[in-house]
């Protein structure tokens, strides 16, 4: 686990600069792993690690490399009552409290929608009809106001399109240089000429 840790670490680390690039411009690189299992032998389940000197453990080498390993089974195990935004988080991804992450759902919205959006991919066929009627209405809704918005536009180019030509056919300008400017066909033109008399 720590190896593939620190090999995708390391791909971070070494991908936010570009060959030829200053190490300065190497970034800090946080790792977190979410784990379904325990694996320290510690008793806190978040535990965090650095690079620090080995009989002066407050001497940290640098700050660049962070890693975090998150154990939910010791989390969950200790069946406490969320403090704060991560610990709601991982009583959701645990999701073996039903009750609390309904319970959560009702307090945080983004917890709301993702518990909604975990019910469409997992839940039965009728649940996932309802979503996506949902969705298409949005959508569609969407579309249309869009739509609407489109026509208003092109109504009102087309009357300000006719009311050049009306003013181009009272100034005496060629009928063939109308048509060629305003890209419409001779019929149209000598209808807006019969309709503006």
């Amino acid at each position: 686990m720590e190896k593939r840790t620190l090999f995708y670490w390391g791909k971070l680390y070494t991908g936010s600069i570009h060959e030829g690039d200053p190490f300065y411009g190497l970034k800090k690189t946080i790792t977190i792993n979410l784990l379904d299992f325990n694996y320290f032998d510690t008793k806190e389940y978040h535990t965090k690690w650095h690079i620090v000197e080995d009989t002066e453990k407050d001497k940290i080498l640098t700050d660049v490399l962070e890693i975090h390993f998150i154990e939910l089974k010791k989390f969950i195990k200790e069946e406490k009552k969320p403090e704060n935004k991560k610990e709601e988080w991982l009583y959701f991804l645990d999701y073996s409290k039903r009750g609390m992450v309904e319970m959560l759902s009702k307090k945080n919205k983004v917890i709301e929608k993702a518990n909604e959006e975990l019910e469409y991919l997992t839940g039965d066929a009728a649940i996932k009809r309802k979503a996506e009627l949902r969705d298409k209405w949005i959508r569609d809704y969407k579309s249309g106001m869009e739509g609407a918005e489109m026509i208003g536009i092109q109504k009102g180019e087309q009357k300000k399109k006719i009311e050049i030509i009306k003013e181009m056919l009272k100034i005496g300008v060629n009928k063939e240089i109308i048509c060629r400017s305003t890209k419409i066909n001779i019929k149209e033109l000598e209808k807006i000429q019969k309709d503006a008399v």
